[in-house]
């Protein structure tokens, strides 16, 4: 039976963090897409409610507009009806002396003056005028009757000499002089025989004045608030009669917001026309507009930071996975090797194949050292979990610097040898004044520094390692002549798990923890640490101390 072939597990979770980075893709996708989508439905329903808005507003001014024609026709159409609404029988000659009663009964609030023409008695007719302070009905004097109203008067005059029923006795308006109006009001007797007609001239001043402002106020609520209106009558020349504005200053009319209705009877050439007016609703509209805009956009925006947070927030916890599945494959490797060290060393001293004690004193040193390595690594896993967890403590007693890197360099001093490193230590002229500090915990941290330099060092088998002060301060640093570290990288180099991403340490096994935790220890020092590297030149790590009040 064929072995099947085996697929390393880093390749397994490759690909699965993969395809959770395609989910997430596609996740932002299926997010951001409805989000655009809505957008710009919202977009286009916000145009279309402003522009329904505009139509809503133009129907309710039309509206308005009619009740003012309706009330201006009613109000002359009522005051003729019950003004001029004289019985035929007062025309009888018994009769006719109570006609001036009836008018003084029946005052017209829309005329100038009324008049009455009967064509029964001795005088068929004639033309009499009602004067109101002597009530009664007197004949005009010579060149007194307006040559508007003879006109007018003229067309009944030749009916009434028909033998036949009259016609058309609803009121009519003669406006054939603009300025000299009339209503006229023909009367029938019970044969439907034209006796007489009756009539106002109208009182054009009070029209202006009184009548059609009272109107326009009884109307007005239904105007709203509005501050930038205009309402003018035009007669049929375009000429204005009559403004109305409800605001300290009215804009020039705009002809496509303007609103326009013919009147009736009275003024039936007359147009009474809204300009402006739409103002406050078109500032409601922007305003309304832009909130809601607003409002969908911080809203979308809302959802669309959440999302990325979200996302953000996913590709953290991926990408931490990733290193923690690189720091297991990576430990393993660190284990393995000094653990596989040891067995060899340790089967050839136990069958007795070393006969010569200076091989069994290096086989030894061997063993001592790679334990010395298993127990840094142990170590560092153990101090990142304390840390982690905040239980890490540090025991603070005077420590002389020197003795801590003595002693780190002697635990690396068989790895150092079999490798093929030189090392040069330079120490300061005068040694330097004790210092407060948990001597196991900086000796750790020294030890990480040595352990990366060896291991970046890629073929330059060479390390500095020094003791100074500079302003005021401890420096012990550490410089290999390895692959460097680029400036975009040293912003990361001291996150947890994190590796240097260049090919050129690509086969470079190791924790990701050892500079995170020399830069803890040191800062529970009340120290720093300082990184000089540039790319193939090298780096220079220094760990710098208080010389005086250290932590």
């Amino acid at each position: 039976m064929a072995e099947g072939k085996a697929v390393p597990a880093g390749s397994v979770e490759r690909a699965h963090l993969g395809r959770k980075r395609w989910r997430l893709g596609f996740l932002a996708l299926a997010v951001f897409v409805p989000l655009v989508v809505l957008q710009v439905l919202q977009y286009r329903w916000l145009v279309d409610l402003e522009a329904q808005s505009a139509v809503a507003y133009r129907s309710r001014m039309t509206h308005y507009l009619e009740s003012v024609a309706e009330k201006a026709e009613f109000f002359y159409r009522e005051d003729a009806l019950t003004s001029l609404g004289i019985s035929p029988n007062m025309l009888e000659p018994a009769w006719f002396h109570k006609a001036p009663y009836f008018f003084k009964k029946n005052p017209a609030k829309g005329a100038q003056s009324r008049f009455l023409v009967s064509f029964l008695g001795e005088t068929p007719g004639q033309l009499l005028f009602y004067v109101p302070e002597r009530n009664t009905l007197e004949p005009a004097g010579e060149g007194e009757v307006p040559e508007s109203l003879s006109v007018a008067l003229a067309p009944w005059n030749v009916n009434a000499l028909k033998v036949g029923v009259a016609t058309d006795l609803d009121l009519v308006v003669d406006r054939w002089n603009p300025e000299y109006r009339l209503i006229l009001k023909p009367i029938s007797d019970e044969k439907e025989r034209l006796v007489g007609v009756v009539g106002y001239v109208v009182d054009q001043q009070l029209l202006k004045q009184k009548i059609l402002p009272q109107i326009l106020e009884k109307v007005l609520p239904k105007l709203g608030e509005e501050k930038d209106t205009l309402l003018t009558f035009r007669d049929g020349g375009g000429d204005l009669k009559l403004a109305w504005g409800l605001g300290p200053e009215v804009p020039t009319a705009d002809k496509e917001r303007e609103i326009a209705r013919s009147l009736t009877f009275v003024l039936d050439d007359w147009s009474l026309t809204l300009e402006g007016g739409d103002a406050k609703l078109r500032r409601l509209a922007e305003r309304g507009f832009a909130t809601n805009l607003t409002l969908s956009v911080l809203l979308s925006a809302l959802i669309l930071a959440g999302v990325a947070l979200l996302l953000r927030t996913m590709a953290r916890e991926m990408k931490l996975i990733e290193m923690k599945n690189d720091f297991v494959s990576n430990v393993s490797h660190e284990l393995r090797t000094p653990l596989a060290s040891i067995r060899v060393f340790g089967e050839l001293l136990r069958l007795g194949r070393v006969d010569s004690k200076e091989k069994i004193r290096q086989y030894g040193e061997y063993i001592e050292t790679e334990s010395r390595r298993l127990t840094q690594l142990i170590n560092n896993i153990l101090d990142f979990s304390r840390i982690e967890s905040g239980h890490r403590r540090y025991h603070f007693e005077p420590t002389d610097l020197m003795q801590v890197l003595a002693a780190a360099l002697k635990t690396f001093e068989v790895r150092l040898e079999k490798e093929g490193f030189e090392v040069e230590v330079h120490e300061p002229e005068e040694p330097l004044p004790e210092v407060s500090a948990d001597p196991g915990a900086l000796g750790q941290a020294v030890c990480n520094l040595l352990d990366n330099a060896i291991k970046y060092s890629n073929g330059g088998r060479q390390i500095e390692v020094s003791l100074g002060t500079e302003k005021g301060q401890a420096v012990v640093a550490v410089k290999d002549y390895g692959v460097g570290i680029s400036r975009e990288e040293q912003k990361h180099i001291f996150d947890r798990f994190h590796r240097v991403g260049s090919s050129l340490v690509h086969d470079v096994k190791g924790s990701g923890l050892g500079l995170s935790i020399v830069q803890h220890v040191v800062e529970a020092h009340g120290g720093r640490v300082r990184v000089e590297s540039s790319p193939g030149q090298g780096s220079t790590f220094s760990i710098l101390l208080p010389l005086e009040g250290t932590r």
